[in-house]
C-alpha cells in the first residue's frame, strides 16, 4: 500500500533519470554503442518529461541534469546546461500548443526539438571549448534515435499507465 501510493509515473521518470545519468557518468569503454544509447535516450526522457510533465520543479532538474553532464562528460560547465534550461523554456512556452495537435504531430515536433537540443549542445561545445564534431557520430546518433524511438515511447506510455 506504501508503496504503491508513491509509486507515480512522475517517480518513476525521474528514478529512470537518476539511473541514466549514473550509467552515463560511469561509462562503459568497452561498448561505446550502450554509452551512445543511454546519452540519446536521457534526451528523450528529459524532452518527453518536458512536455507532459512541465513544472517549476523541473526546471531544477534540468538545470540540475544539465551541470551533471556538463561536469561528467565535458569537464566543463556548459553546453547541457544551457541547452536543457532552453529547452525548458521552449517547451513551457510550446506545451499547450504541442498537447493539443494530434499524435503523428507530436512525434513530429518531438523528434525536431530532439535534433535542435543536440545541435545546440554540438554548437555551444564548439564555440565555448572549440570542440570538434565528428560526422559519423551524428549518424550514428540519428541511427541510434531512429532505433530506440519507438520501443522509448511504448515504454513510456506503459510507465503513464501506471498513474
Amino acid at each position: 500500500m506504501f508503496f504503491k501510493r508513491h509509486l507515480s509515473a512522475f517517480n518513476i521518470y525521474i528514478f529512470l533519470l537518476i539511473l541514466s545519468i549514473s550509467i552515463l557518468i560511469n561509462s562503459i569503454v568497452e561498448f561505446p554503442i550502450i554509452n551512445t544509447t543511454i546519452y540519446l535516450f536521457l534526451h528523450l526522457l528529459m524532452i518527453y518529461l518536458g512536455i507532459y510533465y512541465l513544472s517549476q520543479f523541473l526546471f531544477f532538474i534540468f538545470f540540475i541534469t544539465g551541470i551533471i553532464c556538463d561536469i561528467f562528460l565535458l569537464n566543463e560547465l556548459g553546453p547541457h546546461m544551457i541547452s536543457f534550461m532552453l529547452l525548458a523554456l521552449l517547451l513551457s512556452q510550446i506545451r499547450k500548443t504541442i498537447l493539443n495537435l494530434n499524435p503523428m504531430k507530436i512525434i513530429l515536433i518531438f523528434s525536431l526539438l530532439y535534433f535542435l537540443t543536440l545541435i545546440c549542445e554540438i554548437v555551444l561545445s564548439f564555440f565555448f571549448f572549440n570542440y570538434n564534431f565528428n560526422i559519423e557520430n551524428i549518424k550514428m546518433n540519428i541511427f541510434i534515435f531512429l532505433l530506440i524511438f519507438y520501443p522509448t515511447f511504448y515504454f513510456f506510455s506503459k510507465i503513464d499507465k501506471l498513474g
